[in-house]
């Protein structure tokens, strides 16, 4: 990793600093995620009890009219419908929609403790040619716009973000990493999609390996549970997630774990503050904000980082030294989305 070692504690802190839930403003959203939430997989979800509750929809193999038809009426007034049809305070959803001649993605959040709710089409691809909005039929002409929905006194009582999420901090969001929760809640049991993976953390995390390309990734873990950010996510058997992101030319440079089916040595997910210090050798404290922690341990070419939430661990990840710092707090911001 370029640079000095003790600069990533800038990086790191300024990450526990982030709000738990952005005020997108008046104007044009982006479709970035507005809140420190995990995007969970429709197909299998991890905690369908999380509010906000963030969630991306796989819409592949439909024909481009209907495609279009469901697109445009999700941004015409998707905020008011999901609103209206959730208990949630607050959501965040992605749509993918998918076809051999096209992908179109979309993102949309209602926010009731605060009264806004956006829609964004992220992206349009037609023919494997970058298209402009206008493409699509019927579009409504506000597209990105942030628009009103009802506010409810109960969600804003609990604070932002809505029943269960609102007291979640950025920098826990960020330690939390993948799992979308901390250790000691409670999960559903994953599905049969999900994969038994295990294996420590030695210049990667299992077979998870630094510096390998997508193929050889796919060809060592199957086909990923969904991508998102550049990361390939592999929902683990035992809970929680595996995550590789792939930067440049294609190759590895973070691997990040929430599953207690891998460790790092004698560190695993759940394991307790005293336990890790104990049983790392060398390492540097890169990041601490009352009981969450960052610490790190510097190898010949790769970086661990363990990240704890109230003492305990709730992630591991391996990182190319050769990731500059700008770099890996975007990376490991986009982790949990």
């Amino acid at each position: 990793m370029r640079g000095a070692l003790p600069a990533v504690a800038a990086v790191l802190l300024a990450l526990f600093a982030t709000p738990a839930v952005a005020d997108v403003g008046a104007g044009p959203w982006d479709g970035t995620n507005p809140f420190a939430c995990t995007l969970q997989n429709s197909a299998s979800l991890t905690n369908p009890n999380a509010d906000p509750f963030c969630v991306e929809y796989d819409h592949s193999g439909s024909s481009l009219a209907d495609a279009e038809s469901q697109l445009t009426s999700l941004l015409t007034d998707g905020p008011g419908q999901l609103a209206a049809a959730t208990d949630k305070c607050a959501t965040y959803r992605v749509d993918r929609f998918s076809g051999p001649l096209y992908e179109l993605d979309s993102a949309i959040f209602f926010n009731k403790a605060t009264g806004q709710g956006a829609t964004a089409l992220t992206s349009v691809t037609i023919n494997g040619l970058p298209a402009p909005p206008s493409a699509i039929p019927g579009l409504p002409g506000t597209l990105g716009g942030v628009v009103a929905v009802p506010v409810v006194q109960a969600c804003t009582t609990q604070g932002q973000g809505g029943a269960g999420g609102g007291t979640t901090t950025g920098g826990e969001n960020f330690l939390a990493g993948l799992g979308g929760s901390t250790p000691g809640t409670t999960q559903p049991r994953p599905g049969n999609a999900c994969k038994n993976l295990s294996g420590n953390a030695n210049n990667g995390i299992g077979r998870a390996k630094l510096g390998l390309k997508r193929r050889a990734i796919a060809h060592r873990l199957g086909k990923p549970t969904r991508r998102a950010h550049g990361f390939y996510h592999y929902c683990l058997r035992r809970g929680g997630d595996l995550a590789v992101h792939f930067g440049k030319g294609s190759k590895a440079d973070v691997v990040m774990d929430s599953g207690k089916s891998f460790h790092a040595g004698k560190v695993k997910i759940g394991s307790r503050l005293t336990r890790v210090r104990s049983a790392l050798k060398h390492e540097l404290v890169l990041g601490h904000r009352k009981r969450d922690w960052v610490l790190g341990v510097t190898h010949k070419h790769w970086l661990l980082l363990v990240g704890l939430s109230k003492n305990r661990v709730v992630y591991i990840a391996a990182v190319s030294r050769k990731l500059s710092f700008k770099k890996l707090a975007t990376v490991l911001t986009n982790a949990g989305r």
